[in-house]
């Protein structure tokens, strides 16, 4: 049984949204600057000001575009460009300088940006909602935002600065659109899915975990479907394309990362020369492709630079430090930061969406149909994770939370039932995580 939808739901969604909205900014009100929020805000702001992009190039020029816009349009002052730290391209100490000593107040801004970040921690709240409500009815979809709205991990980076978020948005929106676009042909689906796709290649540099998600879930729908590679095939080509285009817009349609206007630089924070030593065949690869301008300079060099760290990275787990990380580390990442009841409502829909697509399909697998997405980012996402050797926090799995957030929506079958010990034990859950989210707040961070 579903609950019906009235007038009511629009408001309650509202509500819902505004309130995760207000928790995750608000709680930042008496935080400090984290140390990657200088660099995001600076890299943004100088993309805008300046159409330069040799600050911070390692991260999506996407998010920090859009943490920056408030405070471009504000028309914030830049420290001189000219000196040492800008034409050696260290966006630390340009970002120092930015927050700190040019004599206006860094807060307000950091509160803009962070701000910025919070709206599109609605809008994934919100995705959330529509997607769930899609799958299991109303009360899936208002179980899903509950433990959405209230959730540590989206409320502690919702409301900073950073890419993460960012990236969790477009990795499933990309997805859930490349799905759609496969079962629903036409210019309307293709566009918003190539989009999508560009938008998560600027989102972060986690973008190449897209095109085998894609790939899988492109096999399971012509296994299913039967014939329609060609179509496929085609419309993967397409997708290409519009990323390429959205990148090279992205960065000014110039392969230089350094505008020929401003003082020059001397180079990346690191140089070429080093990155290309340093990356293996990968970066012989992106050597190439810079050779031949395939792509924008920043674009390929961020990638270079991601790989290289991705090899070894200082990291901590237990009293232990490791520079290759551990296997475990995001097991027990995702096992102290996610609140007990959330895990347990997790694992009992899972039970419960499952069970329910297989009966409803009389054991066919085809009921399982509609949650390929789904399953496919978390399942592909947490496999290269766990092989990770960049083991430096319980944010880089957000991706993977909004999965579970609207599987959980399969419990909404049972909190619409008659009275009894279902609703119940559902109505408890969400209430303990609840109140385990208002008990930390406002240090959701920690």
């Amino acid at each position: 049984m579903r609950m019906k939808a009235g007038f009511w739901v629009g408001p309650v969604v509202g509500l819902l949204l505004a309130l995760h909205f207000a928790l995750a900014v608000g709680s930042k009100l008496h935080e400090s600057t984290t140390s990657d929020e200088i660099v995001h805000l600076t890299g943004g702001f100088t993309y805008w000001r300046f159409n330069d992009y040799r600050i911070h190039p390692e991260n999506g020029n996407l998010p920090q575009r859009w943490v920056a816009l408030p405070v471009w349009i504000a028309g914030a002052t830049f420290p001189p460009l000219d000196q040492v730290y800008w034409r050696k391209s260290d966006g630390w100490v340009m970002g120092h300088e930015f927050f700190y000593e040019t004599g206006e107040d860094h807060f307000p801004r950091l509160m803009a940006a962070r701000a910025m970040t919070a709206l599109l921690s609605v809008a994934l709240g919100a995705l959330v909602f529509f997607w769930s409500r899609a799958l299991f009815g109303t009360a899936g979809g208002l179980v899903s935002l509950t433990f959405f709205t209230f959730s540590p991990t989206l409320l502690a980076h919702g409301g900073l600065a950073t890419s993460d978020v960012c990236m969790a948005f477009f990795m499933l929106a990309s997805l859930g659109a490349w799905w759609r676009h496969l079962n629903r042909p036409g210019a309307g689906p293709f566009i918003l899915s190539a989009v999508l796709f560009g938008l998560a290649c600027v989102a972060k540099f986690s973008a190449p975990f897209l095109p085998p998600m894609m790939l899988i879930c492109a096999a399971v729908h012509v296994a299913a479907q039967g014939g329609r590679t060609r179509r496929v095939l085609l419309s993967a080509a397409g997708h290409a394309v519009v990323a390429i285009a959205v990148i090279w817009a992205f960065y000014g349609f110039r392969y230089s990362a350094f505008n020929p206007a401003l003082p020059p630089a001397d180079q990346f924070i690191e140089s070429w020369s080093e990155m290309y030593s340093r990356t293996g065949w990968i970066g012989r690869v992106i050597h190439a492709l810079a050779d031949i301008r395939a792509l924008p300079e920043a674009f390929l060099y961020g990638t270079a630079y991601v790989v290289e760290t991705s090899q070894s990275r200082g990291a901590f787990l237990n009293g232990e430090s490791s520079l290759y990380g551990w296997r475990s580390f995001f097991l027990w990442a995702f096992a102290l930061k996610t609140t007990i009841p959330f895990m347990a409502a997790a694992a009992l829909s899972l039970w419960i969406g499952l069970r329910g697509r297989m009966r409803a399909a009389a054991g066919s697998a085809n009921g399982l149909l509609p949650l390929t997405p789904l399953l496919v980012l978390f399942l592909v996402y947490w496999a290269i994770s766990i092989g990770s050797h960049l083991n430096i926090g319980q944010r880089h799995l957000i991706p993977t939370y909004p999965v579970l957030f609207i599987l959980a929506g399969a419990l909404g079958a049972w909190l619409a039932r008659p009275p009894g010990w279902r609703p119940l034990l559902v109505g408890g859950l969400l209430a303990w995580h609840i109140g385990e989210s208002l008990r930390i707040a406002p240090d959701y961070l920690a």
